[in-house]
């Protein structure tokens, strides 16, 4: 699948991704989620975003990206592969780091930094309240 044409799943497309907040995390409200946030269990990953796959001509149409831009973005992942990316979701719905974390609680963030997430992309709601309390807490 074509770099532009995977993120384009959550970044470009509009169609039916509405992100809202969660009220809890719960399965219930976990499963609100796109089937790409939160898979079937009997589906791999190609498997599920297969029915997520934009046109020939919407990967087409794809202009944030240019070719080069996509080169080394795409030979970057082949030479390393993505699975460090994906390792923050394993971590954190395992608890491999929550004593780790802990030692952080209640602290802030406390030198310059900022916060950017698209308005189609679920990942500013993936954990219910994140996002009011960054609103209400950001200096």
């Amino acid at each position: 699948m074509p770099f532009c044409a995977g993120t384009s799943i959550t970044r470009v497309r509009t169609g039916p991704n509405r992100p809202f907040p969660l009220k809890s995390w719960t399965a219930a409200e976990l499963a609100k989620m796109p089937s790409y946030y939160i898979m079937d269990l009997d589906k791999n990953m190609a498997e599920t975003v297969a029915a997520e796959m934009p046109s020939a001509a919407e990967i087409a149409a794809c202009r944030w990206l240019t070719g080069d831009e996509l080169a080394v973005y795409s030979s970057e992942y082949e030479r390393t592969g993505f699975q460090g990316g994906l390792q923050l979701y394993r971590a954190r719905t395992q608890g491999l780091n929550d004593a780790e974390m802990q030692l952080f609680s209640g602290r802030s963030i406390d030198v310059p930094s900022i916060f950017i997430g698209g308005k189609s992309n679920w990942g500013t709601y993936q954990r219910p309240g994140n996002f009011e309390t960054m609103q209400q807490s950001a200096v």
